[in-house]
């Protein structure tokens, strides 16, 4: 039945796929018309409204202004006549009582004027005595508007508290001297009530805003005279289109009680705007009540099909997820390994062609750091390979922490005295002598993050190797490991991505595979420019394991001897390769060494040289992929000759099978060590100090002065 059932979404996967589409753009087109719809019906009745106020507005300033200039006309015409103040001020009580007692225009407070060097004012009031026309708007407004009536902000008058407008306008005598200003007040208030209670559906409410962006009518009356912009942080956005004099439509913001709202904006006359803002759920409630019923009769049937399409493109998904990550990984090192090559080839060439000996040992000195990254890469690809098949397993063994730290630190004293770089390696009170963990993993971990350091961080910088115990609960300890420097550091962006397999190389994403299958975890911490911090913890049981050692200065040998001034005055190697370029460059790499070198070019020609000379050689350098005979045939045919030296001279494995288990079975085979290729100097060095020096104490070794 369940093999049917599959065989049926097989079958109609595109079937399936279609209605699922089908659903989902039902509900899009839905929502979209349904936000258009309603979006169109908020415009038209915030549209409407705004007409009204326009209109209301417009029509009440216009007929002020008219009323204005009807009475200026009079009143100059009376000056032109002759009339002194007296006449002048007879004439403003006639239009007090014209206009305001007989409510002909109840907006209408008052007229005033500075004539004569008199003030006038038709209601009797007698200001202040530090009141100077001079300093105020309406006669100022005049005087700068020249013969145009002038149209002052709103304002709180002082005598009334009433909100008011002033128009006002220069006098001229007869011979066009001026004589004063003449002014008008006109109160707003019915006017900003109107603009106040207006709505859209019940909901919201006007704004009258001036010129100057000065609010003249809000629903909140604290903020009346205040700049549209210290309204709050919401409003500061509306002012700026407001002074780019653009209409203002379905602009969300925040209003001044918190709730999220919905402007309309527009200006009217001379830099005026009036508005309406309501709140967001008058615009969005409606398209929610619409959808509703199709979103959720989209859910259930959704609900239904997506069990299906998940199952069925799931491996599809996948698949295509696992090319896309392979493209990227193939990608990135294609990228890693033909960056160096091109450094090689292009060194290589300009070497070629020129004999300066400078400029060569330039060229030579960038091919050896160019194959050195190479071999990097190529390393950490192989480890890769191995931890993504998941052919790797977790062996605890017993081993004592400074040797583990003591085998990285010999393996890169080289490189850090080349660059006179200062190690440091500190491990806490608290931290046990021996510990039970994979050592080989630790190992490796900690040689990929000392690389990082040693290759990041500048000539005479410094590095720290840090172990402290973090917590203990019986004989279990949490570790926490860390390898510092003061290099250049890593962005945010660099952090998030440096475990990555897109991050610069692949070590540190092979660190955090083996932490994390070691049960751990592993991150970075640093500053830009000034140093970076690769921290793990790891949970291990303290073990039992002995060893009187002392941490090693990087630079150091063992011994106490420094490896570039290590000599083998009168022993004798074998090297047994049948790649003759390879036969040369471990001779090259010894020549300082003062050790005698012998070659043999296949297994069957060392076994003979071997046969015939049993005594004469101190190691042999085997290959394992060779001609006529291999290396384990070789090796095997030597371990039994019936001459001592034969059965125990140590055979040290040189070649390119550098995994694990390839290590193995050359020990196996009668080998006593390993090398992979490329071989390094360092490397040779130790190995052969281990099996020469240290395993042969009778033999002495020449130190340069």
């Amino acid at each position: 039945m369940k093999n049917h059932f599959f065989e049926i979404i097989k079958a109609y996967i595109w079937q399936i796929i279609t209605i699922f589409l089908a659903l989902i753009l039902m509900i899009a087109i839905s929502f979209y018309f349904g936000d258009k719809s309603v979006s169109e019906q908020v415009k038209l009745l915030s549209e409407e409204t705004m007409n009204t106020i326009e209109t209301e507005v417009t029509s009440s300033l216009n007929m002020a202004e008219y009323q204005f200039e009807t009475i200026f006309e009079d009143l100059h015409k009376l000056i032109l006549a002759g009339a002194d103040n007296d006449e002048i001020l007879s004439f403003m009580y006639s239009i007090r009582r014209e206009y305001k007692d007989t409510g002909r225009m109840p907006e209408f407070m008052s007229t005033y004027g500075y004539i004569n060097k008199a003030l006038l004012f038709d209601d009797d009031w007698v200001p202040e005595e530090d009141y100077s026309p001079y300093e105020r708007p309406w006669y100022d407004g005049a005087i700068h508007n020249h013969n145009l009536i002038f149209f002052s902000e709103p304002y709180i008058d002082a005598r009334t508290g009433k909100m008011v407008i002033s128009f006002s306008r220069r006098l001229v005598d007869a011979s066009d001297n001026f004589i004063g200003v003449f002014a008008m007040d006109l109160e707003i208030s019915r006017i900003t009530d109107f603009i106040a209670n207006q709505s859209i559906g019940g909901k919201g409410y006007g704004v009258f805003i001036s010129d100057s962006l000065k609010i003249v009518s809000h629903r909140d009356k604290s903020l009346i005279g205040r700049p549209v912009k210290d309204a709050g942080s919401g409003y500061v956005a509306l002012s700026k289109l407001m002074e780019e004099g653009k209409n203002i439509s379905v602009e969300r913001f925040t209003d001044t009680d918190g709730t999220d709202s919905i402007a309309f904006f527009r200006p009217i006359f001379d830099g005026w705007h009036i508005g309406m803002i309501v709140p967001s759920n008058v615009y969005y409630n409606q398209i929610y009540h619409m959808i509703l019923l199709l979103v959720i009769t989209g859910i259930v049937l959704i609900g239904i099909l997506c069990y299906i399409f998940i199952k069925v493109t799931h491996d599809k998904l996948k698949f295509e997820e696992d090319s896309r990550q392979k493209s990227k990984f193939i990608a990135r090192i294609s990228h890693e390994m033909r960056t160096p090559m091109n450094a090689i080839l292009g060194m290589s060439e300009i070497a070629g062609k020129t004999d300066d000996s400078k400029k060569i040992a330039y060229c030579l000195e960038r091919i050896n750091d160019a194959s050195i990254h190479l071999l990097d890469v190529i390393t950490d690809v192989l480890d890769l390979c191995k931890i993504e098949a998941g052919d790797i397993e977790i062996k605890p063994s017993d081993f004592v922490v400074k040797e583990m730290l003591n085998r990285v630190i010999s393996v890169f004293s080289y490189n850090m005295s080349e660059k006179h770089q200062e190690l440091t390696v500190h491990i806490g009170k608290q931290v046990p002598n021996a510990i039970i963990s994979d050592a080989r993993f630790l190992t490796q971990v900690m040689m990929n993050l000392l690389s990082n350091a040693n290759k990041y961080t500048p000539s005479g910088g410094r590095i720290n190797v840090s172990v402290e115990a973090i917590e203990h609960f019986g004989n279990e300890h949490l570790l926490r490991f860390s390898v510092s420097d003061n290099g250049i550091g890593l962005t945010e962006e660099q952090k998030s991505e440096i475990f990555s397999y897109s991050s610069s190389g692949l070590g540190l994403a092979n660190c955090q595979l083996i932490i994390k299958k070691m049960g751990g975890e592993i991150w970075a911490e640093s500053i830009p420019g000034e140093n970076t911090r690769f921290i793990f913890d790891l949970r291990v049981e303290e073990g039992k394991a002995t060893d009187d050692i002392t941490l090693k200065n990087p630079n150091i040998l063992a011994s106490g001897l420094d490896l570039a001034m290590i000599k083998f005055a009168g022993k004798h190697i074998l090297i047994v390769e049948d790649i003759e370029i390879n036969r040369e460059i471990v001779i090259n790499l010894l020549s300082d060494t003062e050790v005698l070198m012998d070659c043999a070019e296949n297994g069957r020609e060392a076994v003979a040289m071997i046969s015939a000379e049993p005594d004469k050689y101190d190691l042999i350098f085997m290959d394992i992929q060779m001609p006529d005979m291999d290396g384990y045939e070789a090796t095997a045919k030597i371990r039994e000759m019936e001459s001592v030296q034969a059965r125990n001279i140590p055979i040290i494995a040189m070649t390119g099978n550098v995994f694990k288990e390839d290590a193995e079975h050359c020990i196996k085979a009668g080998m006593n060590g390993h090398i992979g290729k490329p071989v390094q100097k360092e490397e040779l060095l130790l190995v052969m100090h281990e099996f020469i020096i240290e395993c042969n104490n009778s033999d002495e070794m020449e130190i340069e002065e």
